[in-house]
């Protein structure tokens, strides 16, 4: 994403649910496993599923391999009644990555940095937890898989709405 576009919000590359299909079909069916399924409800103790065919973000990469490239403070786009869990995962980090996840406390503002080999993930609540991605270094990358979960995935009044405007934004910035 053009940062320059997106009032510097984000940089870096987004890869889609769409694009994964196209490029990296296999992708889909190695992660979202019935396996994996049971595994988050287990953590969570909540009854929660993956995203619809029809979400393009129902699973998608992020790559972060570009000078400054960064994600800013926010929390996930929640366009469904229930709560959104997010998993992360690494596929891919160079040793000299500098772009890794942060959380912070909304009570007392610390921020905690997760540090994730590739393989580990982490699952917290999208809805709630406030987050970034620190910038990354030129020269190195890490290339990230982030797949959500819902509790509802009925809209919310106006989620569907506020959903195709984010799709649309997303295709204007990525120009």
């Amino acid at each position: 994403l053009n940062g320059k576009k997106n009032f510097s919000q984000a940089q870096g590359t987004k890869i889609n649910y769409m694009q994964i299909l196209k490029f990296l079909p296999s992708l889909e069916k190695t992660l979202l496993t019935p396996t994996l399924l049971e595994s988050v409800r287990n953590k969570l103790q909540k009854s929660v599923n993956y995203g619809k065919h029809t979400n393009i973000y129902r699973i998608f990469l992020r790559m972060y391999e570009n000078d400054g490239d960064f994600l800013e403070w926010h929390y996930d786009n929640n366009f469904t009644k229930g709560a959104r869990y997010t998993l992360v995962m690494p596929l891919y980090v160079d040793d000299c990555n500098t772009s890794n996840l942060l959380i912070k406390d909304r009570k007392d503002g610390f921020e905690k940095e997760i540090l994730l080999n590739v393989g580990q993930s982490v699952l917290y609540n999208g809805s709630e937890v406030y987050h970034r991605v620190t910038k990354q270094t030129q020269g190195c990358k890490r290339l990230v898989v982030i797949i959500p979960f819902y509790e509802n995935e009925d809209y919310r009044p106006l989620g569907k709405i506020r959903e195709k405007v984010r799709d649309v934004t997303d295709k204007v910035l990525s120009l």
